[in-house]
């Protein structure tokens, strides 16, 4: 399931022209916060089943 959300993240950024390094480690993915991402990323999750995410980390 962390694959798919992990994808979801990295297609929704390419779509709007952000480039950001987003990796996985186990099931926590680290994104780094710039304009833009949060609100990209917040989209995702609140589509998402709520058992997947657990916590989110913007560095």
């Amino acid at each position: 399931m962390v694959d798919s959300i992990y994808r979801r993240i990295v297609g929704e950024l390419r779509a709007m022209s952000r480039r950001v390094e987003v990796h996985v480690e186990g099931n926590k993915i680290t994104i780094p916060l710039v304009e833009g991402v949060y609100d990209a990323v917040w989209r995702i999750i609140k589509t998402s089943p709520s058992v997947v995410i657990t916590s989110v980390d913007f560095k």
